[in-house]
Protein backbone atom coordinates (compact mmCIF):
# COMPACT_ATOMS: atom_id res chain seq x y z
CA UNK A 1 0.00 0.00 0.00
CA UNK A 2 2.72 2.55 0.83
CA UNK A 3 4.37 1.93 -2.54
CA UNK A 4 1.03 2.50 -4.28
CA UNK A 5 0.40 5.73 -2.41
CA UNK A 6 3.91 6.91 -3.24
CA UNK A 7 3.38 6.19 -6.94
CA UNK A 8 -0.05 7.78 -6.91
CA UNK A 9 1.38 10.87 -5.26
CA UNK A 10 4.09 10.98 -7.91
CA UNK A 11 1.47 10.76 -10.65
CA UNK A 12 -0.43 13.65 -9.13
CA UNK A 13 2.77 15.70 -9.04
CA UNK A 14 3.36 14.80 -12.69
CA UNK A 15 -0.17 15.82 -13.59
CA UNK A 16 0.21 19.16 -11.83
CA UNK A 17 3.55 19.69 -13.58
CA UNK A 18 1.97 18.88 -16.94
CA UNK A 19 -0.80 21.40 -16.29
CA UNK A 20 1.86 23.91 -15.32
CA UNK A 21 3.62 23.32 -18.63
CA UNK A 22 0.33 23.96 -20.44
CA UNK A 23 -0.05 27.26 -18.59
CA UNK A 24 3.51 28.20 -19.46
CA UNK A 25 2.86 27.44 -23.14
CA UNK A 26 -0.19 29.72 -23.03
CA UNK A 27 1.93 32.52 -21.54
CA UNK A 28 4.59 32.04 -24.21
CA UNK A 29 1.86 32.21 -26.85
CA UNK A 30 0.59 35.49 -25.45
CA UNK A 31 4.08 36.91 -25.12
CA UNK A 32 4.95 36.07 -28.73
CA UNK A 33 1.80 37.62 -30.15
CA UNK A 34 2.33 40.45 -32.64
CA UNK A 35 -0.28 43.20 -32.69
CA UNK A 36 -1.15 46.02 -35.03
CA UNK A 37 -3.41 48.72 -33.65
CA UNK A 38 -5.52 51.33 -35.43
CA UNK A 39 -4.28 50.81 -38.98
CA UNK A 40 -6.33 53.02 -41.32
CA UNK A 41 -7.43 51.24 -44.50
CA UNK A 42 -8.48 53.80 -47.11
CA UNK A 43 -11.56 52.79 -49.13
CA UNK A 44 -9.51 53.33 -52.29
CA UNK A 45 -7.06 50.57 -51.28
CA UNK A 46 -6.73 48.30 -54.29
CA UNK A 47 -6.00 44.78 -53.01
CA UNK A 48 -4.65 43.80 -56.44
CA UNK A 49 -1.84 46.31 -55.88
CA UNK A 50 -0.49 44.19 -53.01
CA UNK A 51 3.27 43.73 -53.29
CA UNK A 52 3.61 46.15 -56.24
CA UNK A 53 5.22 49.54 -56.70
CA UNK A 54 2.38 50.96 -58.81
CA UNK A 55 -1.38 50.58 -58.73
CA UNK A 56 -2.91 48.28 -61.36
CA UNK A 57 -6.12 49.26 -63.15
CA UNK A 58 -7.04 46.53 -65.64
CA UNK A 59 -10.62 47.86 -65.89
CA UNK A 60 -9.41 51.35 -66.81
CA UNK A 61 -11.72 53.33 -64.51
CA UNK A 62 -9.38 54.21 -61.63
CA UNK A 63 -6.89 52.10 -59.73
CA UNK A 64 -7.13 53.92 -56.40
CA UNK A 65 -4.14 53.59 -54.06
CA UNK A 66 -1.76 50.83 -53.03
CA UNK A 67 -3.00 48.80 -50.03
CA UNK A 68 -1.25 48.84 -46.67
CA UNK A 69 1.11 45.93 -46.10
CA UNK A 70 2.21 44.45 -42.78
CA UNK A 71 5.30 42.32 -42.21
CA UNK A 72 4.85 38.92 -40.59
CA UNK A 73 7.46 37.13 -38.50
CA UNK A 74 8.44 33.83 -40.12
CA UNK A 75 7.20 30.54 -38.78
CA UNK A 76 4.70 27.75 -39.18
CA UNK A 77 1.23 27.36 -37.67
CA UNK A 78 0.51 31.09 -37.36
CA UNK A 79 -2.98 32.50 -36.92
CA UNK A 80 -4.41 35.93 -37.74
CA UNK A 81 -7.13 37.26 -35.43
CA UNK A 82 -9.03 40.47 -36.16
CA UNK A 83 -9.44 42.35 -32.89
CA UNK A 84 -11.60 45.21 -34.16
CA UNK A 85 -12.74 46.98 -37.31
CA UNK A 86 -14.50 50.33 -37.13
CA UNK A 87 -15.52 52.96 -39.64
CA UNK A 88 -17.55 53.04 -42.83
CA UNK A 89 -16.88 53.13 -46.56
CA UNK A 90 -18.76 53.95 -49.75
CA UNK A 91 -18.02 52.90 -53.31
CA UNK A 92 -19.06 56.30 -54.68
CA UNK A 93 -18.01 59.84 -53.77
CA UNK A 94 -19.21 61.46 -57.00
CA UNK A 95 -21.08 64.72 -56.39
CA UNK A 96 -24.64 64.55 -57.67
CA UNK A 97 -24.64 60.75 -58.00
CA UNK A 98 -27.76 58.98 -56.74
CA UNK A 99 -25.70 56.64 -54.61
CA UNK A 100 -23.22 59.15 -53.16
CA UNK A 101 -22.72 58.66 -49.44
CA UNK A 102 -24.26 55.19 -49.14
CA UNK A 103 -21.83 53.86 -46.55
CA UNK A 104 -21.45 50.39 -45.09
CA UNK A 105 -19.50 48.65 -42.33
CA UNK A 106 -16.70 46.07 -42.59
CA UNK A 107 -18.92 43.09 -43.48
CA UNK A 108 -20.04 44.89 -46.64
CA UNK A 109 -23.24 46.59 -47.63
CA UNK A 110 -26.26 46.13 -49.82
CA UNK A 111 -26.34 48.66 -52.66
CA UNK A 112 -29.72 49.97 -53.76
CA UNK A 113 -29.00 52.10 -56.82
CA UNK A 114 -32.17 53.16 -58.62
CA UNK A 115 -32.99 53.22 -61.43
CA UNK A 116 -30.02 51.32 -62.87
CA UNK A 117 -29.95 48.56 -60.27
CA UNK A 118 -32.79 48.04 -57.81
CA UNK A 119 -31.61 44.55 -56.82
CA UNK A 120 -28.19 45.43 -55.42
CA UNK A 121 -24.79 44.29 -56.66
CA UNK A 122 -23.10 40.93 -56.30
CA UNK A 123 -19.30 40.73 -56.01
CA UNK A 124 -17.73 38.69 -58.81
CA UNK A 125 -14.25 40.05 -59.57
CA UNK A 126 -11.68 38.41 -61.83
CA UNK A 127 -8.15 37.48 -60.81
CA UNK A 128 -5.34 39.78 -61.90
CA UNK A 129 -1.54 39.75 -61.91
CA UNK A 130 -1.13 36.62 -59.84
CA UNK A 131 -3.67 37.59 -57.16
CA UNK A 132 -6.98 35.77 -57.17
CA UNK A 133 -10.31 37.49 -57.57
CA UNK A 134 -13.23 36.80 -55.25
CA UNK A 135 -16.91 35.88 -55.46
CA UNK A 136 -19.80 36.66 -53.11
CA UNK A 137 -23.06 36.06 -54.96
CA UNK A 138 -26.49 35.84 -53.33
CA UNK A 139 -29.84 35.07 -54.91
CA UNK A 140 -31.68 37.22 -52.37
CA UNK A 141 -30.81 40.81 -53.21
CA UNK A 142 -30.91 42.02 -49.59
CA UNK A 143 -28.12 39.55 -48.73
CA UNK A 144 -25.70 40.86 -51.37
CA UNK A 145 -22.52 42.54 -50.12
CA UNK A 146 -19.96 44.91 -51.57
CA UNK A 147 -17.05 46.95 -50.17
CA UNK A 148 -16.17 44.55 -47.36
CA UNK A 149 -12.71 44.40 -45.82
CA UNK A 150 -10.55 41.84 -47.62
CA UNK A 151 -6.99 40.57 -47.32
CA UNK A 152 -4.25 38.63 -49.07
CA UNK A 153 -1.07 36.93 -47.82
CA UNK A 154 2.14 37.24 -49.89
CA UNK A 155 5.73 36.09 -49.64
CA UNK A 156 8.64 38.43 -50.47
CA UNK A 157 8.14 38.29 -54.24
CA UNK A 158 5.84 40.41 -56.38
CA UNK A 159 2.74 38.43 -57.45
CA UNK A 160 2.81 37.22 -61.04
CA UNK A 161 1.70 34.35 -63.24
CA UNK A 162 -1.41 32.28 -62.72
CA UNK A 163 -3.42 33.21 -59.66
CA UNK A 164 -4.82 30.69 -57.17
CA UNK A 165 -8.44 29.62 -57.44
CA UNK A 166 -10.91 32.35 -56.55
CA UNK A 167 -12.54 31.80 -53.16
CA UNK A 168 -16.35 31.92 -53.11
CA UNK A 169 -17.90 33.44 -49.99
CA UNK A 170 -21.50 33.06 -51.16
CA UNK A 171 -23.83 31.43 -48.62
CA UNK A 172 -24.02 28.41 -50.94
CA UNK A 173 -20.21 28.01 -50.74
CA UNK A 174 -17.84 29.11 -47.93
CA UNK A 175 -20.20 31.77 -46.63
CA UNK A 176 -19.00 34.59 -44.38
CA UNK A 177 -19.75 32.99 -41.01
CA UNK A 178 -16.93 30.42 -41.10
CA UNK A 179 -15.09 29.62 -37.85
CA UNK A 180 -11.72 29.41 -39.59
CA UNK A 181 -10.20 29.86 -43.03
CA UNK A 182 -6.92 28.74 -44.61
CA UNK A 183 -6.23 30.93 -47.67
CA UNK A 184 -3.24 30.20 -49.88
CA UNK A 185 -0.53 32.67 -50.84
CA UNK A 186 -1.86 35.31 -53.28
CA UNK A 187 -5.45 34.17 -52.62
CA UNK A 188 -7.74 37.10 -51.75
CA UNK A 189 -10.10 36.40 -48.88
CA UNK A 190 -13.07 37.93 -47.06
CA UNK A 191 -12.32 39.39 -43.62
CA UNK A 192 -15.19 41.73 -42.78
CA UNK A 193 -15.31 42.44 -39.06
CA UNK A 194 -13.55 39.17 -38.19
CA UNK A 195 -16.60 37.75 -36.41
CA UNK A 196 -18.89 34.87 -37.39
CA UNK A 197 -21.83 37.29 -37.38
CA UNK A 198 -22.13 40.93 -38.35
CA UNK A 199 -21.04 42.78 -35.24
CA UNK A 200 -21.45 39.67 -33.09
CA UNK A 201 -20.47 36.03 -32.78
CA UNK A 202 -17.16 34.24 -32.29
CA UNK A 203 -13.81 35.56 -33.44
CA UNK A 204 -12.78 33.98 -36.75
CA UNK A 205 -9.34 32.46 -37.22
CA UNK A 206 -7.36 32.99 -40.43
CA UNK A 207 -4.51 30.47 -40.76
CA UNK A 208 -1.45 32.10 -42.28
CA UNK A 209 0.42 30.17 -45.02
CA UNK A 210 3.77 28.94 -43.68
CA UNK A 211 5.73 30.82 -46.35
CA UNK A 212 3.82 34.12 -46.02
CA UNK A 213 5.88 37.13 -44.98
CA UNK A 214 3.32 39.89 -45.58
CA UNK A 215 -0.38 40.65 -45.09
CA UNK A 216 -2.18 43.28 -47.18
CA UNK A 217 -5.61 44.75 -46.42
CA UNK A 218 -7.89 46.41 -48.94
CA UNK A 219 -11.00 46.03 -51.08
CA UNK A 220 -12.41 44.11 -54.03
CA UNK A 221 -13.94 46.54 -56.53
CA UNK A 222 -14.97 46.74 -60.18
CA UNK A 223 -17.57 48.10 -62.60
CA UNK A 224 -20.82 47.11 -60.85
CA UNK A 225 -18.49 44.80 -58.85
CA UNK A 226 -18.12 42.49 -61.85
CA UNK A 227 -15.22 41.64 -64.16
CA UNK A 228 -11.74 43.14 -63.89
CA UNK A 229 -10.66 45.20 -60.86
CA UNK A 230 -11.25 48.94 -61.25
CA UNK A 231 -13.31 51.94 -59.99
CA UNK A 232 -11.26 52.35 -56.82
CA UNK A 233 -10.52 56.05 -57.20
CA UNK A 234 -14.05 57.25 -56.42
CA UNK A 235 -14.41 55.27 -53.18
CA UNK A 236 -14.87 57.16 -49.91
CA UNK A 237 -14.25 56.59 -46.20
CA UNK A 238 -11.99 54.16 -44.35
CA UNK A 239 -11.82 51.35 -41.81
CA UNK A 240 -9.62 51.38 -38.73
CA UNK A 241 -8.31 47.87 -38.10
CA UNK A 242 -6.53 46.22 -35.18
CA UNK A 243 -5.30 42.64 -35.43
CA UNK A 244 -3.03 40.09 -33.78
CA UNK A 245 -0.93 37.27 -35.19
CA UNK A 246 -0.04 34.41 -32.86
CA UNK A 247 1.52 30.96 -33.17
CA UNK A 248 -1.01 28.16 -33.21
CA UNK A 249 -0.34 26.03 -30.12
CA UNK A 250 0.13 22.34 -30.91
CA UNK A 251 -0.96 20.51 -27.73
CA UNK A 252 0.24 17.08 -28.97
CA UNK A 253 3.19 16.68 -26.61
CA UNK A 254 1.23 17.88 -23.59
CA UNK A 255 -1.74 15.74 -24.58
CA UNK A 256 0.40 12.62 -24.88
CA UNK A 257 1.98 13.22 -21.47
CA UNK A 258 -1.44 13.73 -19.92
CA UNK A 259 -2.73 10.49 -21.44
CA UNK A 260 0.20 8.58 -19.94
CA UNK A 261 -0.39 10.06 -16.48
CA UNK A 262 -4.12 9.42 -16.56
CA UNK A 263 -3.55 5.90 -17.86
CA UNK A 264 -1.11 5.17 -15.00
CA UNK A 265 -3.59 6.44 -12.43
CA UNK A 266 -6.33 4.25 -13.90
CA UNK A 267 -4.07 1.19 -13.95
CA UNK A 268 -3.11 1.49 -10.30
CA UNK A 269 -6.70 2.23 -9.25
CA UNK A 270 -7.78 -1.03 -10.94
CA UNK A 271 -4.96 -2.94 -9.20
CA UNK A 272 -5.98 -1.58 -5.81
CA UNK A 273 -9.61 -2.55 -6.48
CA UNK A 274 -8.52 -6.17 -7.07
Amino acid sequence: MPSFELFKSGCRVGLIAALGIASMITLVDQASAESVSAAVIDARSNLFGAGRSSVPDPGGQGGGVLPLGFGLSPGANRVLRIDSVTGAVSYNNTVGDLNRGQFNGPDGGYVDYPPANTDGFNTDINSYGGISGLRLIEAVSANRRVMFLAGVFLNDTEPSGAAPTRLDFSSTALGTNFASLSPSLNQAFFIGDGLTGTGSGSRQLFFIPDTATRLFLGFIDGADFQGDPTFYSNNDGSFTVSFTTVPEIDPTSFGNALVVVIGALGYWERRRAR
